[in-house]
C-alpha cells in the first residue's frame, strides 16, 4: 500500500492515495481496517474488529486495501 490519507467528511469515509491522486469512498470496515493495516498484522487487524464485524466482512477489507 502506497501513502494513503484516511479521513471523514460530510458523513463519507474517504482515502486518497498520495502517489497516484486516487480517492475512493469506502465504508466504515474498509476505513477502520486502513488505519490498523500499517500498524499490525492481518491476524491482530482480525482480532482487534471481531467484535464489530464479521471475520470474513474483515477479510474482505484486507483484499480491498490490497488492490
Amino acid at each position: 500500500m502506497s501513502l494513503v490519507h484516511a479521513f471523514q467528511s460530510c458523513g463519507l469515509y474517504i482515502l486518497l492515495d498520495v502517489n497516484s491522486g486516487a480517492v475512493y469512498e469506502v465504508d466504515n470496515r474498509v476505513y477502520e481496517v486502513t488505519h490498523q493495516y500499517k500498524k499490525l498484522e492481518d491476524r491482530e487487524i482480525i482480532q482487534s474488529l471481531k467484535h464489530k464485524y464479521e471475520e470474513r466482512d474483515i477479510y474482505e477489507a484486507l483484499a480491498e486495501i490490497r488492490e
